[in-house]
């Protein structure tokens, strides 16, 4: 960069030194012009001045001469000539001014023309915009209307929503306050089968009935840590009993019934199907969770369908306190045999374990009537919920749409139709104003025309009895100027008019000179300061260079001793490297050391 400045400099100070050359040659062509001017130019033409004056006088002398021997005459061409020209001053104005009524009275009929024009073009616009304006207005009232029948509409959907999401929120409400009384009943049932299922199910288990593979609880096994929750979650359906298909199920219930065992759930392997997968990959990394509860059974393949079929999709977590994040969204057990149902039920609390499980059921001999009443609200109030869900989006959705109709409605209303309008009504005012202006420069310009036409009337009889007056006087005139005195006179008169307009020529071309003199020296005068400003230029610009050379120096000292940094840091960087390199082997076997105890644990 201060090698560029420095030749930047140099090629500056070189073209103003070139300059200065230039203006010094300029300075010495215009002395040269300015000396000529002042010692031949300007003795000539004053010495052509003062001969041409001295002629001048003589003839006027001459002229004077010849007026003394005929001063009749020449009062008689005087007072000739002074009542021509006061004719001629009064007809020349007349006539001048004639001229330019005349170029007037053609400036305002076209003018005029050019008015009545425009007004008859503007009428016809002025009529559109109106209609224009008229329409616009009428679409603004239809689009007003538009607004306000979508924002009724909008506010009796807005309404609809907010009874439908009321309603929904009285289902929900209902919903789970069933479910609780519907987890009530069941854990009472529940009871009451652990209470009266034991009998049968030893019955079966005892009896030699084909196809019989036992009770859940028996067909699996569990890790110690999972025990309690699995055993909890899966509840009353341990005691279910396993069999080969629904034809021995069907044998075992004909066995109850005729030994009046009372009552026992079975599972038939060739109808029982497994639960519905469910998506867990939002809580995979969730804190505490461990897995789904059937995932934890270790049994022969074709018991599960059976241990999914239990504990359907209950998901295990470690306390409650991490399961509680979810309750409502999942089945959940804990590993201390806390239970948080879908509907948002929890149980939970101290347990005893007892050494068997087995089913009955109620002396009734099935579910009671209020229980299969309240499955049958549930399953309706789950409709009900599920079509409301529905309804309730449907009737958003359309919420939305017209919100934003309504909105487009107001921005094409307030955009667009009200701006038209705007500028329609700006344009009519535009255009009534120029109408306006139009008319009253029109009545100006016919009211100026008839003044013209009536001065103009007046000046066609006056100049022509001026003009034949005129004539008359001329003629006088020219008569006595034919006259021997008058030829003497007019000869003198000519030749002094010809000395006159000689002396004027020689004392401009003298004049013209001093003030070409006047010039060179001034122009001298700005080249010389130029010259001045130049030197100053290149004064500095050398100044500049010496700076520059002095910065370059301590620059190129700078760079060789940041040269030499650069090569000390480089060793030490190396040095460093190689010390990291020794660090990481050091810390990667102190790791796979740490990896080999922790394996042998």
């Amino acid at each position: 960069e201060l090698q560029a400045s420095w030749q930047q400099s140099v090629r500056e100070i070189k073209a103003t030194e070139t300059e200065i050359i230039a203006h010094h040659q300029n300075i010495t062509g215009l002395r040269e012009k300015q000396e000529k001017l002042q010692v031949i130019t300007l003795p000539g033409l004053k010495q052509e001045c003062d001969t041409a004056s001295y002629q001048l006088t003589k003839m006027k002398s001459q002229a004077d001469a010849i007026a003394i021997k005929s001063e009749a005459w020449i009062q008689e061409q005087t007072h000739l000539s002074q009542e021509i020209s006061g004719i001629q001053k009064i007809l020349n104005p007349q006539k001048t001014q004639q001229a330019q009524l005349n170029e007037r009275k053609i400036q305002l009929e076209k003018q005029i023309d050019q008015q009545k024009l425009s007004l008859a073009q503007i009428s016809p616009e002025l009529v559109e915009k109106r209609e224009l304006v008229t329409t616009v207005r009428r679409e603004i009232k239809e689009l007003t209307e538009q607004i306000q029948s979508l924002a009724s509409e909008l506010a009796a959907m807005e309404e609809e929503v907010s009874i439908a999401q009321e309603t929904q929120n009285r289902l929900l409400r209902e919903q789970r306050e069933k479910q609780r009384e519907l987890d009530k009943l069941e854990a009472t049932q529940q009871a009451q089968q652990e209470i009266q299922g034991t009998y049968s199910t030893k019955l079966l288990l005892n009896s030699d009935l084909p196809g019989v593979h036992g009770l859940v609880v028996n067909l699996g096994q569990v890790a110690p840590p999972y025990q309690l929750a699995l055993t909890i979650a899966a509840g009353g359906r341990l005691g279910y009993l396993v069999v080969e298909d629904d034809s021995v199920a069907a044998a075992g219930i004909s066995l109850l019934k005729q030994e009046k065992a009372g009552r026992a759930t079975f599972l038939p392997l060739n109808k029982i199907k497994p639960s519905r997968n469910l998506n867990l990959s939002n809580l995979r990394q969730a804190k505490g969770y461990i897995n789904l509860a059937a995932n934890l059974v270790t049994c022969e393949s074709r018991y599960w369908s059976i241990f999914s079929y239990v504990f359907g999709n209950t998901i295990v977590f470690e306390s409650l306190e991490d399961a509680r994040a979810y309750l409502g969204q999942y089945r959940i057990v804990t590993l201390a045999g806390d239970l948080l149902e879908t509907s948002g039920a929890m149980t939970g609390g101290s347990f005893s374990r007892r050494s068997g499980l087995s089913f009955g059921d109620s002396t009734t001999g099935g579910e009671s009537q209020k229980l299969r009443s309240l499955r049958q609200r549930l399953s309706d109030i789950d409709r009900l919920v599920v079509n409301n869900s529905i309804k309730i989006s449907d009737q958003s959705q359309a919420v939305k749409q017209l919100s934003i109709q309504l909105t487009e409605k107001k921005q094409i209303l307030q955009r667009e139709k009200s701006l038209i309008l705007q500028q329609l009504e700006k344009e009519i005012e535009r255009l009534n104003n120029e109408q306006q202006d139009l008319m009253v420069k029109s009545e100006n310009n016919q009211n100026e025309l008839l003044k013209v036409q009536q001065t103009l009337k007046k000046l066609m009889k006056i100049i022509p009895e001026q003009e034949e007056k005129l004539a008359k006087l001329q003629q006088k005139l020219v008569e006595l100027e034919t006259s021997h005195v008058n030829s003497q006179w007019q000869q003198i008169q000519n030749k002094i008019k010809t000395n006159e307009t000689d002396l004027k020529l020689k004392e401009e071309k003298f004049q013209a000179a001093q003030k070409q003199q006047q010039e060179l020296k001034e122009q001298i005068n700005r080249i010389t300061e130029k010259i001045a400003q130049q030197e100053k230029l290149i004064t500095k610009e050398r100044e500049k260079q010496r700076k520059n050379q002095a910065q370059q120096q301590q620059i190129n000292k700078d760079l060789s001793q940041l040269s030499e940094t650069i090569t000390e840091t480089e060793i030490k960087l190396k040095e460093l490297s190689a010390k990291l390199g020794e660090t990481k082997q050091q810390r990667d076997a102190k790791e796979n050391k740490l990896k080999k105890l922790q394996q042998e644990q």
